[in-house]
């Protein structure tokens, strides 16, 4: 069954723990707040993302509507329609981004699959402050079904093939970690690198989103099936950028030591060290040293090459 997100909201996210001194994840970090969705419940949590409804200008209008964003079989798809010249109105495109905009630094993820049997849209999450504060994972329909493209904007970006052989069509773990000095990857768990250069500084929002228009990146295609990125859950785990509520939580946090367990334990395992032999054999190297154990972090310029880890 496919419900229309209007159809489908709810006002609560996944239910959890109270958290009230943070969320620690298996990289070591402690966070102060959490959003955490699942879709499997056919519901939409309006009170943690909006549904985005407007056009961008480009080589062909990206035309982001509610229409295309829909909770279908227990996931939330984001569709890249068609593109149909005759008709105008752009490429009709689904995005989703946080209500909140203070997100200062933290642990984001999601699952999701892409569907795209034709070239010309891009699968995203990413976070978005401005052009040049920008974190992005993404999948591009025009590539081959296992290449995922990481990157700082503006100028940090790297190809990556996801690990044992994996193809974008299956649900996989998507995962990057801003940190004041470096955003570091993960895919299904397993360590993808990171980048030093170009890690954003302001606060923001986290976007998932399904689009095309005619550029060089989506494109120069557009798409002449309908693309769909599918979603299960998206975990986000970060700090505020709002001094009165960093102020407030800190006081929650105080109250709260007295009780056994204040922090919460977001990941059950450590990180993935799995992988086939294949991808050992073939792990990317840069300045000597192979980039598949956590935190080695790309070279500027790396992207012209593409991957494994």
């Amino acid at each position: 069954m496919r419900l229309h997100v209007l159809a489908a909201t709810a006002l609560l996210g996944l239910a959890h723990a109270i958290c009230e001194c943070g969320y620690k994840t298996n990289t070591g970090e402690t966070w102060q707040y959490a959003v955490e969705t699942d879709f499997s419940n056919g519901s939409f949590p309006s009170n943690d993302w909006a549904v985005s409804q407007l056009v961008r200008q480009a080589t062909v209008d990206l035309n982001y509507t509610r229409e295309n964003v829909v909770i279908s079989d227990g996931k939330l798809e984001l569709t890249c329609s068609a593109y149909n010249s005759t008709v105008g109105g752009g490429i009709r495109s689904g995005q989703i981004r946080t209500t909140r905009r203070d997100i200062l630094y933290g642990s984001f993820r999601a699952s999701y699959s892409v569907i795209a049997q034709s070239p010309g849209s891009v699968a995203g999450f990413f976070f978005y402050a401005n052009d040049t504060q920008e974190i992005d994972i993404e999948i591009q329909s025009k590539t081959n079904n296992q290449t995922v493209h990481l990157g700082n904007q503006p100028a940090s970006f790297a190809n990556i093939y996801l690990p044992n052989n994996g193809v974008v069509t299956e649900m996989h773990d998507y995962r990057f970690d801003w940190l004041k000095d470096e955003t570091t990857f993960y895919l299904d768990g397993v360590p993808a690198g990171g980048f030093a250069q170009d890690t954003p500084i302001t606060n923001g929002t986290i976007s998932l989103n399904m689009w095309g228009n005619g550029g060089t990146f989506s494109g120069p295609q557009t798409p002449t099936t309908d693309n769909i990125m599918a979603i299960s859950k998206i975990m986000i785990y970060f700090n505020t950028s709002s001094a009165s509520l960093s102020q407030r939580w800190e006081r929650a946090c105080q109250t709260a030591k007295r009780k056994t367990r204040p922090v919460c334990v977001v990941d059950t395992a450590g990180l993935s060290v799995n992988r086939t032999s294949a991808s050992i054999a073939h792990s990317a190297k840069a300045n000597g040293q192979k980039l598949s154990s956590l935190r080695k972090l790309w070279p500027l310029g790396v992207g012209a090459a593409l991957y494994n880890i």
